[in-house]
């Protein structure tokens, strides 16, 4: 899971990127059929649009993702302000999840992404793993912190 701060037209949430293999990128697909969510497949990336305002990101190039100077994600907090079953973002994945109505936690040994219902589909706290100690808030107000 990676995610990228930048400067856009209005500050929002838009995506959330995952690193796949061909086998994976296959199965979320067909997931994604199955959940009648609209799939935009392009050369680089595929895009899968969920019904919160945010889309979801396969990238299959590691080298568009993976390097050593940036900190690997360890756990993202999503507010979701749209109706739906949160846990359908883990069936999209193919991974377990905690359903609690109101609060849906995806956990992989790699990662945690906690979605809970809020006022508006938005970003609220990022961790990240790296050496470093880092307490921030970016200029948006999502809360920004480490683990080692």
């Amino acid at each position: 899971m990676n995610i990228t701060f930048g400067q856009g037209k209005r500050d929002r949430f838009d995506h959330i990127g995952f690193l796949v293999d061909d086998r994976e990128h296959n199965e979320v697909l067909k997931n994604a059929a199955l959940l009648g969510w609209r799939v935009d497949e392009g050369e680089r990336r595929t895009f899968i649009s969920t019904p919160w305002r945010f889309r979801v990101e396969l990238q299959r190039r590691k080298e568009a993702v993976r390097s050593e100077a940036f900190p690997s994600l360890a756990r993202l907090e999503l507010n979701i302000d749209r109706p739906g079953r949160l846990s359908a973002l883990a069936e999209l994945l193919g991974v377990e999840a905690e359903d609690k109505g109101e609060t849906c936690l995806i956990r992989t040994a790699d990662w945690e992404l906690q979605l809970s219902r809020g006022q508006e589909s938005a970003l609220e706290s990022v961790e990240v793993r790296q050496r470093e100690p880092l307490t921030a808030t970016d200029p948006v107000g999502v809360s920004i912190a480490s683990t080692t």
